[in-house]
């Protein structure tokens, strides 16, 4: 059995970063969909948590905390997608992991 560990609050704030790109950019991840309401469902789950930012003596980082009574399991699944991609290799920008 093969195993990954992955560092999720690194994950979340690589996914939203993409979310959050300027359209067109080869790293964007978009979605299809013309009308308003297309995916409100996963717009939901991938705003289902906050980013903050924490500093300790040794570092600054971004973690990720829960809005309370939110589901989130859709966000959990893309974060999950994008670390198998990048263990099978494909890189942002790529037309298999990009919507156009």
């Amino acid at each position: 059995m093969r195993e990954v560990v992955i560092d999720v609050n690194y994950w979340k704030c690589f996914v939203a970063d993409r979310l959050m790109g300027a359209m067109g950019s080869p790293s964007r991840f978009a979605l299809p969909g013309a009308k308003p309401g297309d995916h409100e469902m996963y717009a939901a789950h991938m705003a289902s948590e906050v980013r903050k930012r924490v500093t300790s003596c040794v570092r600054t980082v971004d973690v990720w905390v829960p809005k309370p009574v939110q589901d989130n399991d859709l966000w959990d699944t893309s974060i999950g997608m994008h670390v198998a991609a990048s263990v099978r290799g494909i890189k942002a920008g790529n037309s298999t992991m990009v919507s156009r």
